[in-house]
């Protein structure tokens, strides 16, 4: 029969109680990015809606017809995608939910800024990070990875003469800026977060080159002109 928790052997008492911790450390994990996130999306919303309206003005000036939907999908998405990311990395830690909460709830706005107090990190400790966040320990890594992935993935829509190294060299320049800039607001510089932010982007690339095998029409029609939309 079941034996009753009392009744079991100790080790598998701390298994249990180490599977559950692990479950609840994953859950909050997963909830303080999708948090991070969610708190950039009116900057993000803003951007998109002013983009859209520069894009049909200027398109509309120059007397040129608009790529196909597809294509404009996909700058539209690069440029929601590049202003989330300076919003996570460039502003204070915290400001935007700071922000709302004073919208909301008219609380002060707390922030604690150090200017040019950031510190630098060049020790080269990623593979022991992978190892880390693949044990269920610290996400950061990975989350770092995945920050640039949408930059491998939707550049070579718009990028016709790529290539894997181009689009990854891309994103290690804009690392290299982004991380650069950090210590001026009092975050930090790390080494570890170049590597993943550019592996992220090579990743990113990946996803892309695969999707053009799989569907070569819908890529097609991304990277073109309305005429090469696939018949529906």
């Amino acid at each position: 029969g079941i034996l009753k928790p009392a009744e079991r052997p100790a080790g598998a008492r701390r298994t249990e109680r180490g599977r559950a911790g692990m479950h609840s450390h994953l859950y909050f994990r997963i909830m303080e990015y999708v948090f991070d996130f969610a708190s950039v999306l009116p900057p993000v919303l803003l951007a998109a809606v002013v983009y859209a309206l520069a894009r049909w003005l200027w398109l509309k000036r120059r007397g040129q017809s608009r790529n196909s939907w597809g294509n404009e999908g996909v700058r539209l998405l690069l440029v929601c995608w590049l202003v989330g990311l300076l919003n996570l990395v460039w502003m204070p830690g915290g400001f935007w939910i700071s922000l709302w909460q004073a919208i909301r709830y008219g609380w002060p706005l707390e922030l604690d800024v150090r200017w040019f107090q950031g510190s630098f990190s060049f020790t080269v400790s990623f593979p022991s990070l992978v190892w880390q966040a693949l044990s269920g320990g610290s996400w950061q890594v990975l989350g770092n990875g995945m920050l640039y992935l949408p930059l491998g993935l939707l550049l070579p829509f718009v990028w016709n003469r790529v290539s894997w190294w181009r689009v990854t060299g891309l994103g290690l320049a804009l690392s290299l800026v982004t991380e650069l800039v950090q210590p001026v607001v009092g975050r930090s510089f790390d080494v570890d977060d170049l590597i993943a932010n550019t592996l992220g982007t090579l990743v990113g690339y990946g996803l892309f080159a695969v999707v053009r095998i799989i569907m070569p029409r819908a890529v097609k029609w991304c990277r073109g002109v309305e005429e090469d939309r696939p018949a529906e």
